[in-house]
């Protein structure tokens, strides 16, 4: 008898542990591309990175986002788990000297809960904190500044369906922004009004589905009129494949885009009809990938007449540990 539990005593034991990594493993996506390796470190050089350069794009989120790159960089790396997840940005400028670095922490469910900003040499910026409910929607989103000792907060409602209805931002504890959403009986959106604390009105957007396809969305800037815009936007297969500003009657820009059979976007052409006679500005933007995948450079191509000038490179270069 004696025998028999020292026989099974180390089976059980083994079982145990083996029972509790599986549960302390995080839900990973099974189609990330840098899955399955120890840890990988994709080092990232654009050509033509502008100190403090401000990019504007329109995301279907909002009506702009803004990126910037730390002033003085030259080339950023980022490095990933095993299980694909991005835990470390670094940027570097000349000399290959230190700039800025951000770490990521996520729970096992691959939900991101903090992000860690420093400064060089190890001078911490800025925290964020990210907090989910059950069904893992973000609830808020926390910004604590170390240099102004400000803390911002994201504050996100959303409705029996799990579809947003009110967005609040706080700026150092003060209402700055709230977002207020009308949701159809569909469960589309319908309605997205953004106003001040007092209850003027930023901008308000309407939304129109023509076709099962096709989005429209009107957006309203009350206090400047002329900023007023509409929206299309083309799916084909869940993904975008066209999108067309027009304001004041006129087309003010089209993005067009394809992808692979991956449905990983591959190229995107965006047309700026002239405001004169001349032609319209072109400009072509490639996505180069491996057969797993992984991005292997990008280019940004002015194509205005007829000529195919490389504006901004951007190339991967990946390491494996």
């Amino acid at each position: 008898m004696i025998c028999k539990k020292m026989i099974h005593s180390p089976f059980l034991l083994l079982l145990f542990f083996c029972l509790l990594y599986e549960c302390s493993k995080p839900e990973i996506d099974p189609n990330n591309p840098y899955l399955g390796v120890k840890t990988a470190l994709i080092k990232t050089r654009q050509s033509t990175i502008i100190d403090g350069d401000t990019s504007w794009t329109f995301p279907d989120d909002r009506i702009y986002a803004m990126t910037r790159c730390p002033i003085g960089s030259l080339y950023w790396v980022d490095q990933y788990n095993k299980f694909g997840q991005k835990i470390k940005t670094q940027w570097f400028g000349k000399n290959d000297s230190l700039i800025d670095w951000e770490t990521n922490k996520y729970d096992r469910n691959s939900r991101l809960i903090i992000s860690k900003y420093y400064q060089s040499p190890h001078k911490l910026r800025r925290t964020i904190k990210y907090h989910y409910d059950e069904n893992g929607l973000l609830l808020e989103r926390s910004n604590f500044s170390k240099a102004s000792k400000s803390q911002d907060r994201e504050i996100y409602t959303y409705n029996s369906n799990g579809i947003i209805t009110e967005f609040q931002d706080y700026w150092n504890g003060e209402l700055k922004i709230k977002d207020t959403y009308a949701i159809n009986p569909e469960g589309k959106q319908t309605q997205k009004i953004r106003c001040y604390p007092n209850g003027d009105t930023l901008f308000t957007v309407n939304y129109f589905y023509p076709t099962d396809d096709l989005i429209e969305e009107s957006y309203y800037l009350p206090e400047n009129d002329s900023l007023s815009f509409t929206l299309l936007k083309k799916f084909e297969n869940g993904n975008i494949i066209e999108r067309t500003i027009i304001r004041d009657d006129r087309i003010h820009n089209i993005d067009r885009y394809e992808y692979n059979q991956n449905n990983q976007l591959i190229t995107q052409i965006r047309t700026v009809p002239s405001r004169q006679s001349g032609p319209p500005h072109k400009t072509l933007s490639e996505h180069h990938l491996d057969n797993n995948g992984k991005p292997i450079s990008d280019l940004i191509i002015d194509l205005t007449d007829g000529k195919k000038t490389i504006r901004q490179k951007t190339e991967y270069i990946y390491t494996y540990y």
